[in-house]
């Protein structure tokens, strides 16, 4: 109830313009109706800047045709180009399209409203008429390089106005910033089904929905570029990676069907026997995937959750199940397995079974990035239910589970690796440890990347990441490659408050937790149960937790909120420069309603602070400092290697892109030249900036699909 009401409450940064009644008859709409027209639009016309954008059969790429394109050149008169509508005389065809490509090249900018989509129709163009060659690597073979076009996505600005509005359509923005209703796609293709049966002479609405889209792009170029220039490094960011990040988006990802059929088998088994495990412990059958039975079972059992539904049902959603105290899950075995029921059936819809449709569909998926939903200005992913050119899976939430150590070792007739001291071309193996019986040894952080609670190595989804590059592509041809950033947001944290006890131990290489530790009860003290605290503390209040979050954490084991008081107090006296940044973040915050993180980055908290959701913002101010300033990264890096290798033609059959998940990037590398690239990568995704004290390091691990990789450090002696 609170948040729907908090979001009902919420105010957009910038208010909205009033609406503008008849608002057309103040610009024109005009058909080009042949290439005399169009030639003539252009004449004598020098250092002038262009609105584009274009209309299709549907979204699926690959299978979808350019049915025509608007263009703007003035904020006044727009134009709509039919290139091929059903059975109208008046198409002007693929002339057109290199007509008006080129002038694209010719202009000082070009506007487009979410660029990678008009962008990828100009390079798919013609896909049908070398469909071989293109279905190996299709960008190689692009039909106009928009690469060559200087781009300005409008949506960009848009959004930076104010990153707490999700994914604003050019609709919504056309309403909002400029007061121009434009008429709805339905609106216009009434009984049609398709833009491409409409005939553009007879019905005046075609030229008009078209050529509205390119004018108000247009005209929000203009209105919102303020917004663009405030965000300074980040909004060039956002607006530079987008034409790499296309081409990331394109990259055939290939499934293991064989790997993917098993996981269903296990799955599918365990969650059959979890199921009747659960009815025999809360005597008797219910559907489990209903929350209110579900609350009934839980409640006559004695089990609370702590929390309540709008219609007063007990909550027991999987998050909020996630967060109960371990010793409290631990007291009910029907809770347990419960828990374990619903992770793993998760598990099974939203991965196992979309990428086994994908392998049987056409054995490959790809991963669709959002780069306008997260306030941070971090990436996200997930499903595009409307376009099939993309999976419907969220690739930022693919589980990693540990890998045994035993699979290092499982190397066949490769002659590429040595096992010999776990050296291995000069560089070492870093994996986890096992006690005497075998068993996995847990990591004291459960926050460790390499490791999932719930998970085990025989559901590791990503064992059916391929690292192939294509699909006819060798076993033993190409490796697949991650580079995490080692401990990022602390590092981010660290330049950007000056803590002494963090930038010293960065410099000098120092375990950074240790370090927090022994500053926290001293030398003397030190164990490892401390700094385990410390970990925990040092991501936890980064984010804004207090004494109360710290005391509600079971990983702490406080037995009283003051114990837990105590803890935080001797934290915050430990580490007084962190914390004097964060007051001064928050001071800030307040008294403009609004932060920019150390690119650029606006997040506007005006709303929240006047809704009295004081410790939102004062939190989101925290986060955004840090997680926007890692979201800059990964863009910033995403540019530099798509100029470094993917776009370069000596590494460019060697290397593609697989994922982005958060800190972590995911790569195919051929085998034999994996050292040198390698090497780029970890130059090219290192950061260090001439006034941050400690440099933003990652390390690659390599193996042999996506779930099979292990750490792989540079060591000292390389002799080997």
């Amino acid at each position: 109830m609170a948040n729907e009401k908090a979001k009902s409450d919420y105010k957009h940064w910038v208010g909205a313009v009033p609406k503008i009644e008849n608002w057309y008859k103040s610009f024109n709409f005009v058909l080009v109706e042949s290439m005399e027209d169009l030639e003539s639009i252009f004449k004598d016309k020098k250092d002038y800047y262009m609105a584009f954008d274009t209309e299709t059969t549907g979204l699926d790429f690959e299978e979808i045709d350019l049915v025509g394109y608007s263009f703007c050149l003035d904020g006044k008169t727009a134009y709509y180009v039919p290139v091929y509508h059903f059975q109208y005389e008046g198409n002007l065809g693929e002339e057109s399209v290199k007509f008006i490509y080129e002038r694209m090249c010719e202009a000082k900018k070009v506007f487009m409203y979410n660029m990678r989509y008009d962008a990828r129709i100009m390079e798919y163009y013609g896909y049908k008429e070398n469909k071989a060659d293109l279905d190996k690597r299709r960008w190689m073979y692009a039909k106009f390089d928009m690469s060559k076009v200087d781009y300005y996505d409008v949506s960009v600005p848009v959004w930076l106005a104010d990153t707490n509005q999700k994914y604003p359509s050019l609709k919504w923005s056309s309403l909002h910033f400029l007061g121009i209703e434009q008429l709805h796609f339905d609106e216009v293709i009434e009984n049609a089904g398709s833009f491409f049966y409409l005939n553009p002479s007879e019905n005046q609405d075609t030229v008009f929905y078209a050529a509205a889209d390119a004018l108000c792009t247009f005209l929000l170029a203009t209105a919102t570029v303020k917004y663009f220039t405030e965000a300074k490094h980040s909004a060039k960011f956002d607006n530079l990676m987008l034409y790499p990040l296309l081409h990331y988006e394109n990259e055939r990802i290939w499934l293991d069907g064989d790997v993917l059929k098993n996981l269903y088998i296990i799955a599918t088994d365990r969650v059959d026997k979890m199921e009747r495990d659960v009815y025999a412990m809360i005597g008797g059958q219910i559907n489990l995937n209903s929350p209110v039975q579900v609350a009934q079972a839980f409640e006559r059992l004695g089990i609370d959750t702590g929390e309540r539904t709008s219609k007063g049902t007990m909550s027991v959603g999987i998050k909020i199940l996630a967060d109960l105290p371990k010793e409290y899950v631990e007291k009910f075995p029907a809770l347990k397995s419960y828990i374990n029921y619903k992770k793993t059936a998760k598990l099974i819809s939203s991965y196992i079974k979309p990428l086994l449709k994908e392998y049987e569909r056409r054995g490959y998926c790809r991963f669709a990035y959002k780069t306008t939903e997260v306030p941070t200005g971090r990436l996200a992913c997930g499903k595009d239910g409307k376009n099939s050119f993309f999976s419907p899976i969220n690739a930022q939430s693919l589980p990693k589970p540990h890998v045994k150590m035993e699979d290092v070792f499982d190397l066949g007739d490769r002659n590429l690796f040595s096992k010999k001291d776990n050296i291995i071309m000069g560089y070492k193996f870093v994996y986890s440890s096992y006690d005497e019986e075998g068993k996995h040894i847990i990591p004291d952080d459960p926050t460790y990347i390499g490791w999932v609670e719930g998970m085990d190595d025989d559901l590791n989804i990503r064992m059916a990441i391929s690292p192939k590059m294509l699909e006819d592509s060798g076993d033993d041809e190409f490796l697949y490659t991650s580079f995490d950033y080692a401990a990022e947001e602390l590092r981010i944290a660290a330049n950007l408050s000056r803590e002494p006890n963090w930038v010293d131990a960065f410099v000098h290489g120092d375990d950074i937790h240790k370090r927090t530790a022994v500053a926290i009860w001293g030398e003397e003290h030190y164990n490892r149960d401390y700094r385990k605290m410390a970990k925990y503390a040092n991501f936890s209040i980064l984010y804004g937790a207090s004494s109360h979050s710290l005391y509600a954490d079971s990983r702490y084991g406080f037995k009283s909120l003051q114990e837990a008081e105590d803890f935080y107090n001797k934290y915050k006296k430990a580490l007084p420069t962190l914390f004097q940044w964060q007051d001064r973040l928050i001071y800030s915050a307040r008294r403009k309603g609004m932060l920019q993180t150390f690119f650029g980055r606006p997040r506007r908290l005006r709303s929240y602070y006047e809704n009295k959701q004081i410790g939102f913002a004062n939190r989101s101010a925290g986060n955004t400092s840090v997680q926007g300033v890692a979201g800059d990264i990964l863009k910033m890096v995403m540019i530099k290697l798509w100029r470094a290798l993917f776009n370069n033609e000596e590494f460019k059959n060697d290397v593609a892109w697989r994922v982005a998940i958060h800190d972590e990037i995911g790569y195919t590398i051929r085998a034999t030249k994996l050292m040198r690239i390698l090497k780029i990568i970890k130059e090219t995704q290192s950061v260090k900036l001439p006034e941050w004290p400690v440099e933003i390091i990652t390390d690659p691990s390599v193996g042999w699909s996506m779930g099979r990789v292990y750490d792989f450090h540079m060591v000292d002696d390389d002799s080997e």
